[in-house]
């Protein structure tokens, strides 16, 4: 079913058949989502079957990884962010215009701020107690199926390479080293060197990092069923916004991306794409001060 349907889609190339292949209904791609949220769908009359199940499971979690990692600093040994809120909501705005590179210590507080835990929670959990440890944006249950890769690329005092963020755990794990940003530009039609010359082209090249929102889909499922996917894909959201302001606050910009290669990216992060998938990818850096989109 979804190979005819991408079938389809593919052959649909001029504006009229697109638009044409748009109202068809029974071969747009768009239908699959709009079966989705229809079987996901809250009813009273049908709660006994969708009420969330009394079991806890944290995806996040690498005590047995095997690669590099430094620890973070604790909140309370990190200064204050720059700036009040009111200021930095009407400052930010996405831009493409990367300036130098930032520090080490820009790096960690974006991360500790935007995503790292700051608080414990203590939840029943069969008979025993579980304690969740929470972060400054909200979680269905508080499992954060959301995961944070990383590809620094001009961070002063870390080396070139992919990287992962556990919050839980408050480390930076260094995955490979290496120079990613052609793998990394060929993600987007916008910005792929090899794609067609008629799509308007961006550049990233001078950003400082890329953070990678990623999904472990698996843990939530078992807490929520179907209604599940909604909520990991409000917690990207949630934590990308965290991290935009974050960023304001700190002098840099961002760019958020939804628009990318799917296969391509779960590739380059090692990723199945169906247990755990790459969603959105936010490209990061100094601010330029050159023309702003929203």
């Amino acid at each position: 079913m979804a190979k005819r349907l991408l079938a389809a889609s593919r052959r649909a190339s001029t504006v009229a058949e697109r638009m044409e292949f748009k109202r068809s209904g029974v071969d747009n791609p768009f239908h699959l989502a709009e079966l989705y949220h229809a079987n996901s769908k809250f009813d009273p009359d049908l709660m006994s079957y969708r009420l969330p199940l009394d079991k806890y499971s944290v995806p996040d979690v690498l005590e047995d990884a095997t690669e590099t990692f430094f620890d973070l600093p604790r909140f309370e040994e990190l200064p204050p962010l720059p700036g009040a809120l009111g200021e930095t909501l009407l400052c930010r705005r996405s831009s493409w215009d990367f300036a130098e590179p930032i520090g080490r210590e820009e790096l960690i507080l974006l991360l500790k701020y935007a995503l790292g835990t700051n608080a414990v929670k203590t939840v029943p959990d069969g008979t025993k107690e579980l304690q969740l440890r929470l972060r400054s944006y909200p979680s269905g249950g508080a499992l954060y199926p959301v995961q944070f890769y990383l590809y620094l690329h001009a961070v002063e005092g870390l080396e070139r390479g992919l990287y992962r963020f556990c919050p839980y755990l408050n480390r930076l794990y260094l995955h490979r080293t290496g120079d990613c940003s052609r793998q990394i530009a060929g993600l987007t039609a916008s910005t792929d060197p090899d794609a067609n010359p008629g799509f308007v082209k961006q550049d990233y090249s001078r950003a400082a990092l890329h953070v990678f929102l990623a999904a472990d889909f698996r843990h939530q499922s078992d807490k929520y069923g179907a209604r599940a996917y909604r909520l990991t894909l409000l917690e990207a959201g949630h934590a990308a916004q965290n991290l935009l302001l974050v960023s304001t606050a700190l002098g840099m910009t961002g760019v958020t991306l939804a628009g990318f290669y799917d296969d391509r990216a779960n590739r380059l992060l090692e990723l199945d794409g169906v247990d755990r998938a790459a969603l959105y990818m936010i490209p990061i850096g100094r601010a330029g001060g050159a023309s702003q989109n929203g």
